[in-house]
């Protein structure tokens, strides 16, 4: 099995993302608000499921716009200490019980195995989400990376490889070592991922 320190490897070399930090980000984009306040209004997405504000900034739609988050490395999330914890949060229950709801959204065949087409279907639909404005040529690039990467070689990926793959997402994305961040990660993603389109995100109120 794969460590956190090979898998983020892996990663800055397709380019998906590097275990960032979100605060030196949040504050680049709470004075580029500031800025602009004169101009225009820039509002936050209103949804009132995400109640950690780091996560509810991975998630704003015009998180980007001073720096790309997927840009800015955390180094200190890469030290010994913080491998490990971040390796030992693949067994948490929260975690593991937020990875195998979020699978459900895959169409799996009986052995819970999906193939690749099915593999780029849910992975554009997060991309669309974590990386609004990625370029299509780059998207493409590391779509193909991704898969041969996580299906490791081959024709289907099983649950488990699946699995694995997920919560390297989670891992990437989340920017603190916390199993109650890494399971509200996974629900919001679901939840953006099956009410895709509706603009008022405060009807998750109505529809939990």
């Amino acid at each position: 099995m794969d460590s956190c320190k090979d898998k983020d490897r892996l990663r800055k070399e397709t380019g998906l993302s590097d275990k960032t930090n979100v605060r030196r980000n949040q504050v680049a984009f709470q004075d580029h608000k500031t800025e602009k306040s004169s101009d225009a209004l820039i509002a936050d997405p209103v949804d009132s499921r995400i109640k950690i504000p780091d996560l509810a900034f991975i998630f704003n739609p015009i998180r980007d716009e001073i720096k790309p988050y997927h840009m800015d490395g955390d180094t200190t999330m890469y030290t010994e200490t913080s491998i490990a914890r971040r390796n030992g949060l693949k067994s948490d229950f929260q975690v593991v019980e937020s990875i195998n709801d979020f699978m459900s959204l895959y169409q799996s065949d009986g052995a819970g195995s999906i193939n690749k087409r099915e593999y780029e279907r849910m992975y554009g639909k997060m991309c669309n989400i974590l990386r609004i404005n990625i370029d299509p040529g780059e998207y493409k690039r590391i779509l193909d990376e991704e898969w041969k990467k996580d299906s490791k070689g081959y024709e289907k990926m099983t649950k488990e490889l699946l699995f694995d793959s997920l919560f390297e997402l989670c891992d990437i994305w989340c920017p603190n070592i916390d199993p109650a961040e890494y399971k509200a990660f996974f629900e919001q993603l679901k939840f953006r991922i099956r009410y895709e389109g509706q603009k008022d995100m405060t009807a998750y109120d109505i529809l939990k």
